[in-house]
């Protein structure tokens, strides 16, 4: 099932307004402020994620404005933001594609997740009605599953009077 196309009765938006809506988001996001976050997204916004969503629950793609706000909520569970830059963002004729430099530090284990993300925003009436995020798939299911095995053993270490993470 294709989803819906948002754009249908929407005012178009300016490479420029485009742009500094996709920025907004970015800058708001680094800051932590999740509700300026969600303000600039439509409520059907569609985000999605070339991440296997069930094997990295974190980096799961998302459908609506909710969903984006439960995905949003588990990464600030998951993760310390270090650094979220911007490091480049160009207009094109349908969409918006920006590059981000990301340092995340997992909570639990305080390993450091350091990734190159691109996005790619498509707006209207001055809203996100979809986001594509582009991140090596494989490097962040293989950190995923590092940190899920350091958990592990510390857990382990715990049943056996050992206080790992101090």
């Amino acid at each position: 099932m294709n989803p819906p196309d948002l754009r249908i009765g929407f005012a178009a938006v300016s490479f420029e307004e485009d742009c500094s809506i996709a920025e907004h988001a970015i800058r708001a996001w680094a800051a932590g402020d999740v509700q300026r976050v969600l303000s600039v997204m439509h409520p059907d916004i569609i985000f999605l994620v070339n991440v296997d969503g069930i094997q990295v629950p974190w980096a799961a793609s998302s459908y609506g404005r909710e969903d984006v706000e439960f995905r949003i909520t588990l990464v600030l569970t998951t993760f310390w933001i270090e650094r979220f830059a911007l490091k480049r963002i160009v207009s094109g004729p349908e969409f918006s594609t920006a590059s981000v430099h990301g340092i995340y530090r997992h909570k639990n284990t305080g390993e450091v997740l350091d990734v190159m993300l691109r996005f790619n925003f498509w707006t209207a009436n001055n809203q996100l009605t979809r986001i594509e995020e582009f991140v090596d798939g494989r490097y962040l299911e293989a950190y995923d599953r590092f940190v899920r095995h350091i958990q592990m053993l510390a857990n382990s270490d715990q049943d056996n009077g050992v206080t790992p993470f101090n």
